[in-house]
């Protein structure tokens, strides 16, 4: 291993480079393993594919062996067919079959003639194939002659010899008699010139023995071995057919079988033979000498090319390591020396150029470093610094300056560690804006910006100055008041927050009312959490925000189980629409003049499985501020008008009004319109039948919604404005709006007969109403007596227990069957 230090003016020593001396070895074996490799690799296909080839090749030439074994014994079969002829066709036989004259089987079946023939039996039929005459002899040693019944059935009887027509050739096949092979030829007997039809058959039948194998294995030459009965191997080299097949034995030596069948296709016996494996082992020794020469020849090579990039590459490297190493600093400018044009000179000019700059760049170094350590120094510093500022933001609200919550909570966790040794309590105030969003909404967000600074300001006017007041984000602020000596120190805090961010606050371009609802949380005792208190004094601020804001309210146990229970209700309200829970009932509106049937308002109810009927009351706001009143709206909207176009067009009401509450949250909506035209394509419902009832306090709150009921009443669709008289809408707030109806609050119908307040009040809303063309509704009508009051008043619409309550669709039915069985009457 080479490795080269050299030194730097001024600077030190420096490893530039290390190299191995060893690159001959290496080379060495590496072109070597490449050489083996490829020689293995090589040897192992060219082997593969020559043994693959030359076992083809004896493959097909084992087959055909087997099957010249197989065409032999079956030409064998066809000869004893082709004997047979002569005597089928000889004129002699045919007068015989007619005469059956013993002197023709005295002449010529005599047992002489039979061995001549190597028959074991003559034997002839007549047309049904019983027998004649035959004559059989004991040609074998150990073979009973046959038996011509036994031949007969073995062809498969009467019943079977009888379709073979009877001026055909007749049939040749082999068959078993007495557990040995014989195979014979069936003739049907005919004149020699053919003109007549066949009288009768005649058989020549032969045992397959000795002789017969001598024969056939003189034809085929090969050694024969015969095995009655069985069937060809399943481990084997199928052949072209499926009695023919070759199997490997081992590596020398493979065996064909030949399977014979009888007439009826059974297995009769098998011919077997060895077949010597002559041309794979040729094929393996010229793998073999192949695999050497291609191993000399490698070897050759692979010597050839390490000489030449011994020449060529290894040794002036090795000149070039050397000049390097002669290199002992840089105190002066080297060169490498390197004759040639290639690569290697080519590296010895980059090395050159490499020396050259790695000198100037060691004086420079040695230049800069001064400037570095000073560079680092004043680095260090500003990093320091940033580092603080960056802690900084991390740990306070970038707007206010306030700490943000994180350092609010440990702050609060470290207080409630020494109440335990102090014994004072402390305390946490949750303060949420009450005015922000509509500065934020109507001023933009720079004058909302601005308030929250000014409300930071405010809240430091507030507190002690070891307090401590953090902003959580949004309109959220908190403060935490230690070592206080009991409650009455927090609630005198928060009084005075309210107090004073209820004050006018000055922006860039208006006063403002920024208002602030406070919730208090105090601990005095050990073991509370920081996060509890703090969650504590957020569900305080909760309930001031429900009881009317701009207040303070300190925390008990029972405003969380209120807290729990609205957020447990508002889990289950999202499931309550998907899950069949919703209902909508409807109560009659009626003609104050006739008391006849001319509307419904829909009402939504919520069944809920464990509380129960959950009121409107307890469920629409928080599907309001949860965002679920749109799709529940529009489910009822949808409900109602499908119901209303039934009735409708069932009995024929076709001025009926359905009444259908809709929120300012709808409203605000930009794809209300659309909604309701919808609603009403889908269901049918003329747009003159549809009611929509909207609260005073949507005419107050959202006077931007102005130009959504316009377009509403566009539609043909009429506005009832509900529960009038309880909101503070002006008259001049009710012309802005094209309103239809006005629905009087139930509270002033309750109190007609008792309360001379109320009996005006209804009088000047009926008044109100006639001089700007608008019908006015009677709710919670629930006395004859305030029915006609109202009537008396002029009141055009009754609506109230007195008429009814709120019916489900199958029972408000009846309300449609009493009002027809009324106008019949």
């Amino acid at each position: 291993m080479w490795k080269k230090v050299i030194g730097y003016p001024g600077v030190g020593r420096v490893v530039i480079g290390t190299y191995d001396m060893n690159l001959r070895k290496y080379l060495t074996i590496t072109t070597g393993l490449a050489f083996l490799v490829s020689f293995i690799t090589f040897t192992i296909i060219a082997s593969g594919l020559l043994r693959n080839g030359f076992t083809v090749i004896e493959n097909d030439a084992a087959i055909k062996k087997t099957e010249r074994v197989q065409n032999a014994f079956a030409q064998m079969n066809e000869e004893l067919h082709g004997d047979s002829i002569d005597w089928a066709n000889w004129d002699d036989t045919y007068q015989f079959i007619q005469d059956r004259n013993p002197a023709y089987v005295e002449s010529n079946l005599g047992d002489q003639s039979l061995v001549d023939a190597r028959l074991d039996m003559i034997l002839f039929l007549d047309s049904d194939f019983r027998e004649v005459a035959h004559t059989s002899v004991n040609r074998i040693d150990g073979l009973t002659p046959p038996v011509p019944a036994q031949v007969v059935t073995a062809m498969g009887g009467p019943a079977r010899l009888t379709s073979l027509p009877v001026n055909g050739d007749g049939e040749v096949g082999v068959v078993s008699i007495n557990g040995h092979p014989m195979a014979y030829s069936l003739r049907p007997i005919r004149p020699s010139k053919l003109d007549k039809d066949s009288r009768g058959w005649i058989l020549f039948a032969r045992y397959f023995g000795n002789e017969e194998m001598e024969i056939l294995e003189r034809i085929t030459r090969q050694n024969l071995t015969l095995s009655v009965g069985g069937s060809i191997p399943s481990t084997t080299l199928k052949g072209t057919n499926a009695d023919l097949a070759v199997q490997t034995v081992d590596h020398d030596t493979q065996r064909g079988f030949v399977q014979v069948r009888d007439i009826q296709g059974k297995s009769l016996m098998v011919l077997s033979f060895g077949i010597p494996r002559t041309i794979t082992q040729h094929g393996e020794a010229v793998a073999k000498a192949l695999a050497i020469g291609f191993g000399i020849i490698a070897l050759l090579f692979a010597g050839t090319c390490v000489l030449l990039i011994e020449k060529v590459a290894v040794s002036r490297i090795y000149q070039l390591g050397h000049q390097l190493d002669s290199i002992n600093d840089f105190e002066a400018i080297h060169e490498i020396e390197m004759s040639g044009k290639d690569e290697i000179s080519s590296l010895a000019n980059r090395i050159n150029e490499m020396l050259r700059k790695l000198y100037d760049d060691g004086v420079a170094l040695h230049e800069s470093r001064a400037a570095l350590r000073q560079h680092n120094e004043s680095l260090e510093q500003t990093i320091e610094e940033r580092t603080r500022e960056i802690e900084h933001q991390a740990l306070h609200d970038r707007l206010t300056g306030l700490p943000n919550r994180d350092v609010f909570l440990h702050r609060l966790a470290l207080n409630l560690e020494k109440i335990e040794h102090t014994g004072k309590g402390a305390a946490v105030l949750f303060i949420d804006l009450d005015g922000f969003k509509l500065v934020n909404d109507t001023l933009g967000h720079d004058q909302g910006d601005l308030l929250l600074v000014k409300v930071a300001q405010e809240l430091r006017t507030c507190v002690r100055p070891g307090d401590t007041i953090a902003r959580f984000g949004g309109d959220e602020f908190a403060l935490l008041l230690e070592d206080l000596t009991d409650l009455s120190e927090a609630e005198a805090v928060g009084k005075l927050v309210v107090s004073e961010l209820v004050k006018p606050v000055q922006l860039d371009t208006q006063l403002v009312v920024a208002g602030a609802s406070v919730g208090i949380a105090f601990a005095r005792q050990t073991g509370l959490n920081a996060e509890d208190l703090l969650k504590n004094a957020d569900i305080a601020m909760y309930r001031v925000k429900s009881d009317g804001k701009s207040n303070y309210m300190v925390f008990e146990e029972s405003m969380r189980e209120v807290v729990e229970d609205r957020l447990a209700l508002e889990v289950d309200l999202r499931r309550a629409l998907e899950e069949g829970q919703m209902r909508v009932a409807y109560q009659p509106l009626v003609d104050m003049s006739t008391e006849r049937l001319i509307g419904a308002e829909a009402l939504l109810r919520w069944e809920h499985p464990t509380r129960g009927l959950v009121p409107p009351s307890q469920f629409i706001p928080i599907a309001e501020n949860i965002g679920l009143i749109y799709p529940l709206g529009t489910w009822v909207l949808e409900q109602a008008c499908r119901q209303a176009a039934a009735w409708i067009a069932e009995y024929g009401y076709h001025d009926f009004s359905m009444n259908v509450n809709i929120s300012g949250k709808q409203l605000q909506r930009a794809d209300v319109l659309t909604m309701v035209s919808q609603v009403l394509e889908r269901t049918g419902l003329p747009p003159k039948n549809l009611t929509l009832e909207l609260t005073e306090s949507v005419l107050v709150d959202h006077s931007d919604v102005v130009t959504t009921l316009v377009s509403l009443k566009a539609l043909g669709i009429r506005l009832a404005l509900d529960d009038f008289g309880t909101g503070y809408s002006t008259l001049s707030t009710l012309r802005n709006f094209p309103i239809d109806k006005l629905k009087i609050d139930p509270e002033f119908i309750s109190r007609l007969n008792a309360d001379d307040d109320s009996m005006a009040i209804v009088r000047a809303i009926i008044g109100l109403a006639g001089s700007m063309n608008m019908s006015s509704t009677g709710e919670g009508i629930e006395t004859t007596e305030q029915s006609s009051i109202l009537q008396r008043l002029g009141c055009h619409i009754g609506q109230g227990y007195l008429f009814n309550k709120p019916l489900s669709p199958e029972e408000f039915r009846g309300e449609f069957e009493d009002d027809q069985h009324n106008r019949a009457a």
